[in-house]
Parts: structure tokens; C-alpha cells; sequence
């Protein structure tokens, strides 16, 4: 059971799985003798439904935690290489607005949140 979408479609991505290509975020990005640690907080995170011990969601390149009271991310990190950057084509881009299954729908804001702000259409 997913969630209504950005044009009403229901999404939910099942991010559980191929979790070996999402490494997340790598504090030695920069190279040898400069390592930036993902930052602690001092406010409570979401756990994850699939592993309660853990409470930072792991992407591509990036990492995030999302505040347990809020529904909003509480820190994020990201590796970004400038040398290597190169434009994504929209046909290529998911731009539906989906759920990350292993926090739980209840610990996510849904996209209706975000419609309007700055210029986000909530995709």
C-alpha cells in the first residue's frame, strides 16, 4: 500500500533492496587525511522500520536523518564531485513523489508538504 502521489498515483519505493550500490554518504569523499564525519545531533531520530539500531537512510552519493518529532530531515550530507557532474535529462528523472518503505509512511512528510515552497512542486 503506497501513498498519493504528486498526480495522484500511489508510490512507494522499496529502498531495501540493492542497498550495496547506496553506500551513502563517505566521510573520505575528499581523499586521504581529510575525513568530515557524518554529524551527530542532539535531537531524537527516526529509526528504521527495517533495522531499528539504525536511524540514517542511505542514498546514492548522500545520507540523511530525518528528525523523529518533525518528519523532516535533521541532517544530510552529501558527496559531490564538480569535475564529474553532467546534466540528467527530465525523461530520465523520477519526478513522482515517492515514500522510502524502510522509514515508514509515518515518519514522512507526504508531498503536500512541500507543494509551494520555493518554487517546489512537491516532486
Amino acid at each position: 500500500e503506497g501513498v498519493e502521489g504528486v498526480d495522484g498515483v500511489v508510490s512507494e519505493r522499496d529502498f531495501s533492496s540493492s542497498s550495496d550500490i547506496r553506500k551513502g554518504y563517505q566521510p573520505g569523499f575528499l581523499g586521504p587525511g581529510l575525513s568530515i564525519p557524518f554529524p551527530s545531533s542532539l535531537r531524537p531520530r527516526a529509526t528504521l522500520k527495517t533495522d531499528p539500531r539504525q536511524s540514517v537512510l542511505h542514498y546514492t552519493h548522500f545520507s540523511i536523518a530525518i528528525d523523529d518529532e518533525r518528519r523532516q530531515p535533521q541532517v544530510t550530507a552529501v558527496n559531490i564531485h564538480g569535475g564529474k557532474m553532467h546534466s540528467v535529462k527530465g525523461s530520465e528523472m523520477n519526478t513522482t513523489f515517492t515514500v522510502d518503505n524502510r522509514l515508514g509512511r509515518s515518519k514522512q512528510l507526504s508531498h503536500k508538504f512541500y507543494t509551494g515552497l520555493l518554487g517546489n512542486s512537491g516532486r
